[in-house]
């Protein structure tokens, strides 16, 4: 099973945020699939590239101040899935069955790992 430390959790977060943009990048050809408009498309995948650069930064180097690092991608994760939920409903006269389930899905996944992100900041600051 993997465990989730202060190493890999920049890891698990970079490589969550490269396959959200691919398959936001997919939608863009797929609009009618998921019904999810290209304006709102375009303003989700630079964020997601910003996060998964910065999460695989994070991994790469380290820092010593890791739980500060970890604070910020947990709350731009936790905003994401705000602006998020407020574009679902914004398009939700277009979105089709598919399409709600991939965002409401994806906002699911992004808030466990955000528990997660903050479970291991606490649980390594009491010790």
């Amino acid at each position: 099973m993997l465990k989730i430390d202060k190493k890999n959790i920049f890891l698990f977060d970079s490589v969550g945020a490269i396959l959200s943009t691919l398959f936001l990048l997919s939608m863009l050809w797929l609009e009618g699939v998921f019904g999810m408009s290209k304006k709102s498309l375009y303003l989700l995948i630079p964020i997601g590239i910003i996060f998964s650069i910065y999460s695989l930064s994070c991994y790469y180097i380290q820092p010593q101040r890791w739980r500060f690092f970890l604070t910020v991608i947990a709350a731009a994760n936790f905003l994401y899935c705000c602006l998020t939920f407020i574009i679902i409903a914004q398009n939700n006269h277009m979105l089709t069955t598919l399409g709600r389930l991939y965002f409401i899905g994806e906002i699911a996944i992004i808030l466990v790992l955000v528990f997660l992100e903050a479970k291991l900041i606490i649980n390594n600051h009491i010790k």
